[in-house]
């Protein structure tokens, strides 16, 4: 990520001291940002600007090969000094990616501040956001969704393979497509699985209809993008949404008994001592 930018970059360079000079390849959505730029610092030698799906496999190939990085679709690296981009490559359907090897993980170990119960994991069903918010890195990036059924098998072999009891959905708008949301909630119920799990949000996807559905199936928290509390703000960050649009919201999903969490921006295009101040007013409010 962009703020964990530096302290990952001291991870590499420790790493390759202390081990040699191992190769280091960097991911994630500062690629997308800053792409030419995270890999022109010492102690990086490539970049995966695109999903790791077909990039990360062709790298160690060549890596144990012939070292033809110029054919690794999605690659950024040096060429006798000179940092290239190589063409992105397909963009890979997210149904086609395996589960998450949580068997290499001690998932009796892991929580968040707000877990409930434990076995806990977060899991992410979809990749990108079409939305046009000016802050986030992965607005207007492509909405590529597993399929209810992946989902739901996921979330089965959780249950019953890890004791997963809790789980935190890491979408960027889990509730973008609300047929999408209706089938797992739906088969979550068939399936008799009980689980807590909490999903992130937009305050204007959530009608009363699909909350009562998604708190039937065992949806604890709500985690939301509020961002500031002076409507000025948001319409300069592009949210979309309106303060009243909050409040009703909010007051929705507290009175269905889903625990709301709200995400709140300081220092936005415009920023002032007084915006600030109705934004910290606003949330304690709510």
């Amino acid at each position: 990520t962009t703020y964990m930018f530096r302290e990952t970059l001291e991870w590499a360079q420790f790493l390759k001291k202390g081990l040699g000079n191992i190769p280091v390849i960097v991911g994630g959505y500062n690629l997308r940002v800053y792409p030419i730029e995270s890999v022109s610092v010492d102690g990086v030698d490539f970049g995966c600007f695109n999903s790791a799906f077909h990039t990360v496999p062709r790298l160690l190939e060549e890596l144990a090969g012939q070292r033809r990085f110029a054919d690794v679709p999605g690659l950024i690296w040096r060429d006798n000094g000179k940092v290239v981009m190589n063409d992105p490559g397909p963009e890979p359907r997210f149904d086609d990616y395996p589960n998450p090897a949580r068997d290499l993980l001690p998932n009796d170990l892991y929580a968040e501040f707000p877990t409930e119960r434990k076995n806990f994991t977060v899991m992410v069903t979809s990749k990108g956001c079409p939305m046009g918010c000016l802050f986030c890195e992965a607005g207007r990036t492509a909405y590529n969704p597993r399929s209810p059924k992946t989902v739901l098998d996921e979330i089965q072999e959780c249950y019953d393979k890890y004791h997963i009891r809790e789980i935190d959905i890491f979408d960027y708008e889990f509730c973008i497509n609300r047929r999408r949301v209706i089938e797992i909630c739906d088969g979550i119920l068939d399936r008799r699985l009980d689980v807590l799990w909490a999903c992130r949000a937009r305050v204007d996807s959530i009608d009363e209809e699909l909350a009562r559905k998604m708190r039937a199936a065992g949806c604890g928290r709500i985690y939301f993008g509020i961002e500031s509390g002076d409507q000025e703000i948001l319409d300069r960050v592009n949210k979309g949404i309106t303060l009243q649009k909050v409040r009703d919201t909010i007051d929705l999903v507290k009175g269905l008994g889903i625990r709301p969490l709200g995400f709140f921006l300081i220092g936005s295009p415009g920023e002032t001592e007084a915006s600030i101040k109705k934004t910290l007013k606003f949330a304690k409010d709510l």
